[in-house]
C-alpha cells in the first residue's frame, strides 16, 4: 500500500524509547522480561518491505556482544605465554621498564671512630681554660667503654674526666696522676674494651649506676647503706670491704668448681661472683652437702624442705626455676645442676627485686623474697637466717671481698664469663 494510502494516524512520526547507553543486557545479549528501560523518545518512521519491524526497533536492540577475537584476548596471551615457557623454546623477550624517579641514595653511615689511629700530639689534663678536641672525646670514649667513666664523651677534660682517668690508672697500676700522657693514652686506646662490647658486658652494664651509689634495703627499717666497689661491698662507717680472716673457703670452691660456676653464669648471665658468694655462704663450697628443714618427711612429699647440693636450693625451687618437674636430689648433688638451678633462682630475682644487687641477692636468696624484719638487732632490715653473731648477708660480702681478692690476685674468670668486677671502676 502506498504511504498515500496510509490513513492519517500512521502517516505521522511514531514514537519509540531508546535504551540508555548504560544499560547492560543480561548474558545472551537480550534483554529480560521486565518494565521497559528508560530512555529518550525518538522519532522512527515506518519503512516498507521486507523487515520493516527490525528495522523500526533497530535502535531498541541492545548492544552486539564483543567480538570473539576480543574475548579471547586474555585468553591467546597466557598460551602464548605457556608456549614461550616450554623447554626448547626461545626466553621470553624482557619486557620493557617504565622509567620513574631516580632512586634515593642509600643513607651514608658514619664510620666508627677510630681511635687506635688517632695520635697523641699533646698531654690531656684538667685546667682552666678547659682543653677541649677530638682527642679528648676519645679518651673519655676509651673511659667509658673501660667503665671508669659514667656520662657522656663532651669532648671537654673536665673534673669528671680526670676522675676516671686516675681510677683507671689505679686499676692499671700506672701513677694516678689523672693526666692522659703517652702511657696512658696507649693503655686506653690499645685496650680491647675499644671494639664492641661483649653481650655480657651490655647485659649488666645498667645494673653499675646504682651498684656504684650509697644505697640501703628498698624495704624495712635497715640501718646499713652500702655500696660496691672493686674490692668488695663497702658498709658505709666502716674501714672498707669486709673480708672472711681466713679467706680459703672462697678459694677453695672456686678452684673445685670453678668450670660449673663459670658455665652457669655464662648461661643465665649472672655474675659468677654472685654464685661464688652464694655457695660459700650456703654449703661452704661443699657439694655433698644437704639440709632438711623441719617438717621434712621424704623428698617426694615434701621437696620444698629439703636443700641438697653445692647452692643449696630447694629441690621444689630448683624444678621451677630449671622447668624441669624430674629434678630430684641426685642430680642436684651434680655441681653443674645445682649451679645452675642457682643462677636460674638468681636471675629471676633480679629481674623486679635484687637488681643484682649483693646484699639483697643474699637476702632474697635466703629468704625466699625481700621482706621487711621489724628485729631491731637486724642492722639490714630484710628477713634472713642469724648465724651466731653474723646475718646471713654479713656473710656473703665477706665471701665477695674474698672471691675479688683472688680475681685481683690473677685468678679472675674467662673472657665470656660475666662479672661486675671487670666493669668496675
Amino acid at each position: 500500500m502506498p504511504r498515500a494510502a496510509w490513513p492519517p494516524a500512521l502517516r505521522g512520526p511514531i514514537l519509540c524509547r531508546r535504551p540508555r547507553a548504560d544499560a547492560r543486557p543480561e548474558a545472551g545479549g537480550r534483554r529480560g522480561p521486565g518494565p521497559p528501560l528508560p530512555g529518550r523518545a525518538v522519532a522512527a518512521r515506518r519503512g516498507s518491505g521486507r523487515g520493516r519491524e527490525r528495522r523500526l526497533c533497530r535502535e531498541l536492540a541492545p548492544a552486539r556482544r564483543p567480538r570473539r577475537a576480543a574475548r579471547r584476548a586474555p585468553r591467546c596471551r597466557r598460551r602464548r605465554e605457556a608456549l614461550r615457557r616450554r623447554p626448547g623454546r626461545p626466553a621470553p623477550r624482557p619486557r620493557r621498564i617504565a622509567r620513574g624517579r631516580r632512586p634515593r641514595p642509600p643513607h651514608r653511615h658514619h664510620p666508627p671512630l677510630r681511635s687506635h689511629a688517632m695520635m697523641l700530639e699533646r698531654n690531656l689534663a684538667f685546667r682552666l681554660p678547659l682543653i677541649r678536641g677530638e682527642d679528648v672525646r676519645t679518651a673519655q670514649l676509651a673511659l667509658i667503654r673501660a667503665g671508669a667513666l659514667r656520662g657522656e664523651a663532651d669532648g671537654a677534660f673536665g673534673p669528671a674526666t680526670r676522675d676516671a682517668v686516675a681510677a683507671y690508672q689505679r686499676r692499671e697500676r700506672l701513677a694516678a696522676d689523672g693526666i692522659v700522657g703517652p702511657l696512658t693514652w696507649t693503655r686506653l686506646t690499645g685496650q680491647p674494651a675499644l671494639k664492641r662490647e661483649r653481650p655480657w658486658q651490655e647485659g649488666l652494664r645498667p645494673f653499675l649506676p646504682a651498684l656504684l651509689d650509697w644505697r640501703g634495703a628498698p624495704v624495712g627499717p635497715g640501718r646499713n647503706r652500702w655500696r660496691l666497689t672493686r674490692a668488695g661491698i663497702e658498709v658505709e662507717g666502716e674501714a672498707g670491704p669486709r673480708r672472711n680472716p681466713k679467706p680459703d673457703v672462697a678459694a677453695r670452691c672456686w678452684s673445685v668448681h670453678r668450670g660449673a660456676l663459670e658455665a652457669a653464669a655464662l648461661r643465665f648471665a649472672v655474675p659468677v661472683e654472685l654464685l661464688i658468694a652464694t655457695a660459700c655462704t650456703e654449703s661452704a663450697g661443699r657439694a655433698e652437702a644437704v639440709r632438711e628443714e623441719p617438717g621434712f618427711t621424704s623428698d617426694a612429699a615434701t621437696p620444698h624442705r629439703v636443700s641438697p647440693g653445692l647452692m643449696q636450693t630447694l629441690i621444689s625451687t630448683a624444678r621451677e626455676a630449671l622447668a624441669d618437674p624430674t629434678l630430684d636430689r641426685a642430680r642436684l648433688l651434680d655441681p653443674a645442676v645445682s649451679a645452675a638451678a642457682g643462677a636460674a633462682y638468681v636471675k629471676r630475682q633480679s629481674q623486679a627485686t635484687t637488681r643484682l644487687d649483693p646484699p639483697l641477692v643474699a637476702a632474697a636468696y635466703n629468704a625466699g623474697s625481700l621482706r621487711a624484719d621489724r628485729d631491731s638487732r637486724n642492722p639490714w632490715g630484710l628477713i634472713q637466717t642469724r648465724r651466731g653473731n653474723a646475718w646471713h648477708a654479713d656473710t656473703f660480702i665477706a665471701h665477695l671481698g674474698d672471691t675479688y681478692a683472688l680475681f685481683a690476685s690473677g685468678e679472675r674468670p674467662g673472657d665470656p664469663v660475666p662479672t661486675f668486677w671487670e666493669l668496675l671502676p
